[in-house]
């Protein structure tokens, strides 16, 4: 399985050691230590000193577990679209591709102790008319105006 960048990040964040296919394939460890830091200012000396342990094992093994059975299987690998920009066809995306997309989003929302979140379906509708436009002129704007291929007042709304 192909690790992305993020996906790198997340572990060295979360675990503090580099992933392989499986964060499970590593043992994160617990270290403590202790930072001290100086700084001058105006002539005065300021020293700040922290000591304590990095993780809690306890919920390093909660989001290891979330890592592995909710995001490593969420793996996208392009998305299946059947819309065409030469003739103003939105299309739409593939149902498995929004899921896996919203499993990620929640996935990372979970991390930070937010609620998941669900798709509205009028709102992707919307969301695609306007990516189709976007799509068609070649260009990415929150100001879609009436020269533009494809313009709607729908693809305004997106």
């Amino acid at each position: 399985m192909k690790k992305t960048i993020l996906s790198a990040m997340l572990c060295l964040v979360i675990f503090g050691v580099s992933c392989s296919k499986k964060a499970s394939d590593t043992t994160p460890t617990t270290t403590t230590g202790t930072t001290t830091s100086s700084s001058t200012t105006s002539g005065t000396t300021s020293t700040t000193s922290t000591t304590g342990t990095t993780g809690n094992p306890a919920l390093r093994a909660a989001v290891l577990n979330s890592y592995n059975n909710d995001f490593l299987p969420t793996t996208i690998n392009g998305f299946t679209w059947n819309g065409d920009a030469a003739s103003c066809n939105a299309g739409s995306m593939a149902s498995s591709d929004l899921n896996n997309v919203l499993k990620r989003l929640n996935f990372f929302r979970k991390l930070d102790s937010l609620p998941s979140i669900n798709f509205v379906d009028s709102a992707n509708s919307v969301s695609q008319i306007t990516a189709g436009v976007e799509k068609a002129n070649d260009s990415l704007s929150h100001y879609i105006n009436s020269k533009w291929k494809c313009y709607s007042q729908t693809a305004v709304k997106g």
